[in-house]
C-alpha cells in the first residue's frame, strides 16, 4: 500500500491488491482418485466415477463438513509421477490422495475427517525410501495416528538396488536422528538398512503394480504398527 500508487483503487480489498501485484498465493488443488463423496448442507460431490482422478480445490475440501468413503483403504502418495501410475493400477475400492511431499493443511483436514468417520479404515503411505520420505510418514502419523508404510522396507531397497542412489552426509545424519523418532519405531529396520547399504531409493524407481500387490497383501494381514504418543 505504501509503494503502489494505485493501491487506493482497491479500497480495503487486500486480496485483490496482492493479486494485482502478483503476490497472492495460487489456489491449491488436491488430486484424488477413488471412492470419496464430499457432502455439505446444499450439495453432494461424488468423486467415485472419476477413475483417472480429479483435482479438487482446497477450499472445496475445507468447506465440506462430511467426507464419506466406502473404500477398502486410503493411500497417500508422495510424488506426482508415482501417483499417476498408481491410480491406473489400483483397485477401484482404494482411495488415493496425492500429497506432493508433506501433506498440506487441506489434505490433513480431509484425511482427519475420513479417519474420524471411518476409524477402522486402513491408511497407508507410499513415498521415497529416504530421510525425506520417512519424515513425511512421521508427519502423517503425527496428525492422523496409524499410517502404514507401503512398499517402503529393506526388501524393496534390495529388489531395486540397481536404481538406488548413494546417500550424502546430510542424509546419513538425518537418518541417524530418525532412529530415535518414536513415530517411526517400526521403521528402524529400514533406516538401518539404508545406513548399512549407504543407499536411498526414489519412489519413482518402484513400479506402481508392485505397490498395488504389496497393498493387497497388507490388507490380507493386518499391519503391526505401534506408534508412541
Amino acid at each position: 500500500r505504501r509503494h503502489d500508487p494505485e493501491s487506493a483503487v482497491f479500497g480495503d480489498d487486500d486480496g485483490a491488491l496482492l493479486r494485482a501485484n502478483r503476490l497472492a498465493r495460487a489456489q491449491e488443488y488436491v488430486p484424488i482418485a477413488g471412492p470419496l463423496i464430499l457432502q455439505s448442507d446444499h450439495q453432494t460431490l461424488d468423486l467415485t466415477p472419476f477413475a483417472a482422478g480429479v483435482a479438487i480445490p482446497a477450499t472445496t475440501l475445507n468447506q465440506a463438513p462430511t467426507h464419506r468413503c466406502d473404500g477398502s483403504a486410503v493411500v497417500t502418495v508422495e510424488n506426482s509421477t508415482s501417483f499417476s501410475e498408481f491410480i491406473t493400477a489400483k483397485p477401484a475400492s482404494t482411495l488415493a490422495i496425492y500429497t506432493g511431499g508433506f501433506a498440506g493443511p487441506a489434505v490433513v483436514r480431509m484425511l482427519s475427517k475420513i479417519r474420524a468417520g471411518y476409524p477402522e479404515l486402513p491408511f497407508f503411505h507410499w513415498g521415497d525410501l529416504d530421510v525425506g520420505g520417512l519424515r513425511i510418514l512421521a508427519h502423517l502419523r503425527k496428525n492422523l495416528g496409524e499410517v502404514g508404510p507401503l512398499a517402503m522396507d529393506g526388501a524393496v531397497c534390495d529388489l531395486y538396488l540397481k536404481r538406488s542412489q548413494p546417500l550424502n552426509a546430510n542424509e546419513r545424519e538425518g537418518l541417524m536422528q530418525l532412529r530415535a523418532e518414536s513415530l517411526l519405531i517400526d521403521c528402524v529396520e529400514l533406516i538401518d538398512h539404508l545406513l548399512k547399504t549407504d543407499r536411498k531409493l526414489e519412489q519413482e524407481a518402484v513400479e506402481a503394480s508392485f505397490c498395488v500387490k504389496t497393498l493387497q497383501l497388507k490388507q490380507i494381514t493386518t499391519p503391526d504398527i505401534r506408534i508412541n504418543d
